[in-house]
């Protein structure tokens, strides 16, 4: 998987909203899609995810998103 950098200075929320939506567009789900891959998710919590107005997100959540996602957490996280 492609590292894609983002060249901005950005809040940890910010960089993990950034680069879930990324990698959701990669690969080519909606939004809905993603709950129904994660169930206990809204559609609205991944919006609000992806457009870091989420302020606490979780490290279950972030398992969540990367079983959805196929991908690791190195992949959401900057570090």
């Amino acid at each position: 998987m492609k590292k894609i950098i983002i060249e901005k200075e950005v809040s940890l929320m910010e960089y993990i909203g950034e680069r879930a939506k990324i990698l959701r567009a990669e690969a080519k789900l909606s939004q809905a899609d993603m709950t129904r891959k994660i169930p206990k998710l809204s559609q609205a919590t991944i919006s609000q995810i992806e457009s870091a107005s989420y302020d606490n997100i979780t490290i279950s959540t972030l398992d969540k998103l990367c079983d959805a996602l196929n991908c690791k957490s190195s992949d959401l996280l900057p570090f």
